[in-house]
């Protein structure tokens, strides 16, 4: 469950570390978008509880945009970011300030959701004033249905379009009911780097799937196994 160690890497090798992951674990689209030179976005997760920061959640993920250009030259650029909801949104949780989730089980209290391992598309919009890549209907989501703050339930809801976009959050807190958020600095350089793509590929794959592996061209001592340093969380 720890974010590759890149730290002495050329963005060349990241390139290949990250272009490997998207290969190994993305769908037809997002291999096919990557090969045709179209910037992909590659989102690590370490597993947060939802509770974490007295509910405002951190920003201890990862997202990553990973192209060649038409120059054959590799590009790598790397975000910090989230990919959990926050205990802010939590129906009746201990931080709850507004209470955003379907009830999943039926038992009358709304489940938190997340967008679970897998590819999915988005489309350029805006969301709260900001530039925003929007949801499409390819949502597959995990569900805290014992509402312990983590996704260890085994709930899926089925694929859909459950509105968890791209978006900007806040410096202090992560702004998410689901969504992929990144602070205002972070949300900047993202939509710097992605530019006029109006549409992006974007793989979610958990940590704790990662095997240690380096790019071909990578130093013997620099994979993916690297310790990184996370925010608290439980």
């Amino acid at each position: 469950g720890k974010l590759p160690n890149t730290a002495g890497l050329s963005e060349s090798q990241k390139h290949d570390l990250y272009a490997n992951y998207i290969n190994q674990y993305g769908d037809s689209a997002a291999k096919a978008d990557l090969q045709n030179g179209k910037k992909v976005a590659l989102s690590l997760r370490v597993d947060t509880n939802t509770n974490a920061n007295r509910g405002r959640g951190t920003y201890d993920d990862r997202m990553v945009l990973v192209w060649q250009d038409k120059s054959g030259v590799k590009h790598a650029k790397e975000f910090s970011a989230n990919t959990d909801p926050s205990g802010w949104y939590e129906p009746g949780g201990q931080y709850a300030r507004k209470s955003v989730g379907a009830d999943f089980n039926g038992d009358g209290r709304g489940d938190q959701g997340r967008l679970a391992d897998g590819s999915y598309r988005f489309s350029a919009g805006t969301f709260l004033g900001a530039r925003a890549m929007m949801s499409g209907a390819d949502q597959v989501t995990q569900r805290d249905t014992n509402h312990n703050g983590k996704f260890d339930d085994g709930a899926t809801s089925q694929r859909g379009n459950y509105g968890m976009h791209i978006h900007i959050g806040n410096s202090d807190r992560t702004g998410s009911a689901g969504c992929f958020t990144l602070s205002p600095a972070e949300h900047a350089k993202f939509f710097d780097t992605l530019g006029g793509q109006n549409s992006l590929s974007n793989v979610v794959v958990n940590t704790n799937r990662l095997k240690a592996q380096s790019p071909k061209d990578a130093p013997a001592t620099a994979d993916a196994s690297g310790a990184s340093d996370p925010k608290s969380r439980n």
